[in-house]
């Protein structure tokens, strides 16, 4: 049965991936031939644009040769006989026509007389460029003879195509000569963008005019392979192939100038756009299989872990009922060893008030004793009752200690000022920290840090650290613990314990919060105090962190809303 699954599915694999590709190849034609649509367009009005810019350039002359007849150097010139012409004034004509020549941008002006001998041209200090008779039998020339205004389109092998522009001149109703403009073909249209592909021909496919200039004198055969195509919406189009690409082109002749106008653009980026989007289907159809396929194996896969749930879960309910058993017995002994972690902290404590209040009892029956003597004596007996006072009241504060760590957390937090709370929790500590010598150093405790907390629970906070950080400098020489604290940016205080002692390695740090872990000798600690001080920052909306200390040991940073409003 499996063995004949996996074959469906290899199938199946295989159809989808066939299926995949004529998808993929499908969307890519047709975003082809939307792509080809759209370059036809824009093919168009390229031509368009291009006819415009022709003719506008053209039409620019129009006026030149209608200029020179109306000159009366240049009528008086024809006038004269030519074998009485003087060489002044032919001269005085031809420099007319050459200044004509540079302001309106011809390539020559031309006066010829009424037989078509040229009498007087722009290009008069170029003796070379002078041919008499060039004109007599062009159809330029013949129009203008003919009252006619004149163009003609001269585009002969090897050499410059030129187009002219002619009109008639005449004394009254009498032809006497003509005006002829020449105009190079090749430095027609010179604001041509410069991406713009285009080609103007003649009726003998031979260009003229070009962007780019390698293509004029050469025939449209020698430049491209041209092929046609049908698009979708109808159209025939026209895509030339040169340079290892594909051009859209588009052609029309026209028919009073006998010239052909053909515009190009580039398909390379529309056709890799298709090809694009013909790999992007095939993938996304892959993809989309896999899905489907990985989706199909993790429902079977599912069907199959929820038959073997409902298989375990008949066979093993005796043994669920065994591990819930042992599970109870195991909190049970959880909530015990928290019972014992708690009363050894209230031994501890108590060993330390013990200690505390031991030193101003024995104090106090001192001074009573000496005051029994100086009954006699009011000066002295007033003097040793200060004393007592004082040391009542120091008891007083101790014992303030003792009923304020039972207190029950209360419903709200209220405006704590750090400095009172530390105060309260060394007072606690005052015994062992002169017994074992250790520097509490809290000067840079800023007086003016407000928390949002309760002040029972931030002292057995701090008692609770101090504490550990006096435990670990048990071996060390020089013993010193140091308290600061600091406003942060977000509106936080952040309260440090440093300790100079052997600190904690990466593994101790990892796990150091969790209850029952503790870093001491087995028997010293159960490993729940600061299970239970991050409960208890917890609880006050904060949070707390251990760290590598500055000093050599161990840093714990505690940060706690700031009471802004306190005072």
């Amino acid at each position: 049965m499996t063995l004949q699954t996996n074959k469906r599915i290899v199938w199946l694999g295989i159809a989808w991936c066939l299926t995949s590709i004529l998808i993929g190849l499908g969307a890519g034609k047709l975003t082809k031939d939307l792509g080809y649509q759209a370059l036809h367009r824009e093919v168009s009005d390229r031509l368009l644009a291009s006819i415009h810019r022709v003719r506008g350039a053209l039409n620019a002359y129009h006026y030149l040769p209608f200029l020179l007849t109306q000159n009366e150097d240049v009528v008086q010139l024809l006038l004269t006989d030519q074998d009485q012409v003087d060489d002044k004034q032919a001269t005085k004509v031809s420099r007319y026509l050459e200044q004509t020549s540079l302001v309106a941008g011809a390539s020559g002006l031309f006066i010829v007389d009424d037989s078509g001998h040229t009498v007087a041209y722009s290009n008069w200090r170029d003796q070379q460029a002078l041919h008499p008779d060039e004109f007599a039998k062009l159809p330029v020339f013949q129009f203008a003879a003919q009252g006619e205004e004149g163009r003609f389109y001269d585009n002969q092998p090897n050499q410059q195509a030129f187009y002219y522009l002619s009109a008639p001149i005449y004394d009254r109703s009498d032809f006497i000569g003509a005006a002829i403009v020449r105009i190079d073909l090749q430095n027609l249209i010179l604001d041509t963008p410069v991406d713009e592909l285009y080609a103007i021909s003649d009726d003998r496919s031979q260009i003229f005019i070009a962007s780019p200039q390698e293509w004029l004198k050469q025939s449209i055969e020698d430049i491209a392979k041209v092929q046609s195509i049908s698009l979708s919406n109808g159209a025939h189009v026209t895509l030339w192939s040169f340079n290892q690409q594909h051009y859209m082109s588009h052609q029309v002749r026209l028919d009073d100038l006998g010239w052909t106008f053909t515009s190009l653009v580039s398909a390379r980026l529309d056709e890799r756009y298709a090809d694009l989007v013909a790999a992007i289907t095939m993938a996304g159809l892959w993809i989309f299989g896999i899905i489907l396929l990985f989706l199909r194996e993790r429902h079977l896969k599912h069907l199959s872990q929820q038959e073997t749930r409902e298989a375990l879960l008949l066979a093993n309910e005796s043994l669920e009922h065994k591990v819930e058993e042992r599970t109870q017995a195991l909190r049970n002994a959880q909530q015990e060893l928290v019972q014992t972690s708690k009363m050894a902290a209230l031994g501890r404590m108590s060993t330390a008030i013990v200690h505390e209040l031991n030193q101003p009892l024995t104090a106090m029956r001192t001074y009573i004793a000496i005051s029994k003597q100086l009954l006699s004596e009011p000066d002295m007996v007033r003097e040793n009752l200060t004393i007592l006072d004082d040391l009542t009241e120091r008891m007083a504060i101790i014992t303030s200690q003792l009923k304020t760590f039972a207190y029950k957390k209360p419903e709200q937090v209220q405006p704590v000022q750090l400095s009172t709370a530390l105060n309260q929790s060394t007072t606690l500590l005052r015994a062992r920290l002169l017994e074992e010598n250790i520097t509490l150093n809290c000067d840079e405790l800023d007086d003016q840090h407000y928390v949002l907390g309760d002040n029972v629970r931030l002292e057995q906070v701090l008692v609770n650290l101090i504490s550990n950080a006096c435990d670990a400098l048990s071996e060390q020489a020089d013993k010193r613990i140091q308290i600061t604290s600091q406003l942060r940016e977000n509106r936080k205080i952040e309260l440090r314990v440093d300790d100079n002692g052997p600190g904690l390695n990466d593994a101790q740090l990892e796990h150091l919060f969790e209850p029952f872990y503790t870093t001491k000798p087995m028997g010293s600690g159960l490993g729940l105090g600061l299970a239970i001080v991050a409960a208890i920052i917890r609880d006050l909306n904060g949070t707390i962190e251990a760290s590598h200390s500055p000093l050599g040991g161990a840093r714990f940073c505690i940060l706690l809303p700031s009471a802004e409003n306190a005072s």
